[in-house]
């Protein structure tokens, strides 16, 4: 798979503007990318969405723009900006 920088700064950009002091639900950012993917076959663009969502979501982690939060006895994985992700996107054009 390759790097997509539009699509990253879009991440980052979600994850900015999301209230929840956690971060962003993996399944809430699919649905947010969802929107923007139109196709009579649904199902293999929703799989190619969340193979490419979480791609970028490891290369951002891996890059320390983004951090993985669970809580206890929480199944569900949170992702939230670090300094580091803050700091890209001020410096980024969007």
């Amino acid at each position: 798979m390759k790097r997509d920088l539009v699509f990253s700064v879009g991440i980052l950009s979600v994850l900015e503007s999301w209230t929840d002091p956690l971060g962003a639900v993996r399944y809430d950012l699919i649905n947010q990318f969802s929107d923007d993917a139109e196709s009579e076959d649904e199902e293999s663009v929703y799989t190619l969405l969340q193979e490419n969502l979480d791609y970028h979501l490891s290369l951002l982690e891996s890059a320390g723009f983004i951090r993985r939060n669970s809580q206890r006895g929480d199944e569900a994985v949170y992702y939230a900006l670090t300094w580091a992700g803050h700091d890209y996107l001020d410096g980024s054009t969007r």
